[in-house]
């Protein structure tokens, strides 16, 4: 046999075919592996570029959620003015048909409300007044004109309090 017979396991022939398949396959794998890593890293690119889209979104949301709760929190406050308001001009209601029980108990609701309101309420009006309708109580009287005149100046002060909060 001579030195370029391919059934010869040693064969010059034999060894280069093999160099030839294994450089092709080292090829074929660092191929691979370069599409790989470029796949990679333009996704991680993307993932990133996703990533910071989102924290924009989300902190425009929170803002628009930071507005919204205060003016859920000024709504609350102004229903509860109107809230008091609304027991006052009841209580006058009251007094002119002499009930007074029934006055009283729209003067507490008053007070209630305008406690609620007070709470969370930086004006030192709101706090003023809470205190006044706090200590307020209807009497028994032949001439109602003061104390229906007392409550009217407060649910006046109280519907001014409302309009500033709108």
């Amino acid at each position: 046999m001579n030195a370029t017979d391919t059934g010869n396991p040693t064969s010059p022939s034999r060894f280069r075919t093999l160099k030839l398949v294994l450089l092709a396959t080292v090829v074929a794998i660092v191929l691979v592996a370069a599409g790989y890593l470029t796949a990679s890293i333009q996704g991680s690119s993307r993932i990133a570029a996703q990533t910071a889209e989102h924290e924009q979104a989300l902190l425009a949301i929170q803002k628009d959620l930071q507005g919204t709760q205060q003016a859920l929190a000024s709504t609350i406050e102004r229903n509860q003015l109107l809230s008091a308001s609304a027991a006052l001009y009841r209580t006058s209601v009251d007094l002119d048909e002499r009930n007074f029980g029934t006055a009283n108990a729209h003067v507490q609701e008053a007070a209630a409300a305008m406690a609620k309101a007070a709470q969370g309420a930086a004006d030192p009006e709101f706090a003023r007044l809470s205190t006044v309708l706090g200590q307020m109580n209807i009497n028994v009287a032949t001439d109602l004109e003061a104390q229906r005149s007392s409550v009217l100046q407060l649910a006046a002060e109280i519907d001014g309090l409302a309009q500033d909060s709108e």
